[in-house]
C-alpha cells in the first residue's frame, strides 16, 4: 500500500467518523431525518440514479413515470435513514421499545431447541436490525458481510455493531463460507443477507433481463 493510498484512507476515516459523531449527538429521530433528507437531495445528482429508475422502469412498467420517479426519490430516503441510523444502532435493539418483532416465538423456539439454522434476508430497509434482534434473541449467529473497501472505514463499522451486540464476522466469498461451515459445527446459527447485484456466478432471467446468481454449489467451499 502506498503513502498516498494511506492518507486518502485515513481522510475518509476521519471524515467517516466525524459523520457518526455527528449522528449520534442529533439522536435517533433527528439523525435518520437528516440522512433521509441529504440523500434525497443528493442521490438523484449521481450517476446510479439512472441504474435506479432504469430498474423500476423494468420491474414497474405500467406504473407512470411520475409515480417511478417519486418511489425512486423514497428508495434514496430511505437509504439515508439507513446510514445515518446506523450510527446509533445500539438506540435501536429490541430493548429501546423502538421495535416491533412480529416471530419473536420462532426466535425463541430456535434459541431453545440448540439447533443452529441459517437466516435468510435481503438488504431491505435498515437491515442493521434484524441483525440488532437475531443477537438480543440469545441466538448465537455469525453475519456475513463485506469488508469496507477503506479499512480503517470498515474498523469503525465493526465497532459500531459491536456497540449492539453484532461481534461474530463472515467475509463474504469461498474464505467466509468455510467459516459459516464450521460455525455451524460449532451449533452457530448463520444470518446471510443476499445482494441485489452480483459480477459472476451462473446467468439467470430475472425480471425479463439476463443476470448473474449466486452459485450454491457447496462443493466449492468444503
Amino acid at each position: 500500500m502506498s503513502f498516498g493510498q494511506d492518507l486518502v484512507w485515513r481522510l475518509e476515516a476521519a471524515a467517516f467518523a466525524g459523520f457518526i459523531g455527528l449522528m449520534r449527538l442529533l439522536g435517533v429521530e433527528r439523525a435518520s431525518n437528516v440522512g433521509g433528507a441529504l440523500l434525497r437531495t443528493l442521490g438523484p445528482q449521481v450517476g446510479t440514479h439512472k441504474t435506479v429508475t432504469r430498474n423500476l422502469r423494468i420491474a414497474f412498467p405500467e406504473m407512470p413515470k411520475t409515480d417511478r420517479d417519486a418511489l425512486a426519490l423514497e428508495a434514496w430516503e430511505r437509504i439515508g435513514r439507513s446510514s445515518a441510523e446506523t450510527a446509533v444502532m445500539d438506540q435501536l435493539t429490541p430493548d429501546s421499545g423502538r421495535l416491533e418483532i412480529v416471530g419473536l416465538e420462532r426466535l425463541e423456539a430456535i434459541r431453545d431447541g440448540g439447533r443452529p439454522v441459517v437466516f435468510v434476508s435481503g438488504h431491505l430497509s435498515n437491515f442493521e436490525v434484524m441483525a440488532a434482534v437475531l443477537v438480543a434473541s440469545g441466538v448465537p449467529v455469525q453475519v456475513t458481510y463485506r469488508a469496507a473497501n477503506n479499512p480503517y472505514v470498515d474498523a469503525q463499522i465493526r465497532k459500531a455493531r459491536a456497540r449492539y451486540g453484532v461481534k461474530l464476522f463472515a467475509p463474504k466469498g469461498e474464505d467466509g463460507a468455510r467459516e459459516l461451515l464450521h460455525g455451524l459445527e460449532r451449533g452457530e446459527s448463520v444470518a446471510l443477507l443476499n445482494d441485489q447485484k452480483f459480477s459472476e456466478g451462473p446467468e439467470v432471467t430475472f425480471f425479463g433481463q439476463p443476470v448473474n446468481a449466486a452459485p450454491g454449489d457447496r462443493k466449492s467451499v468444503v
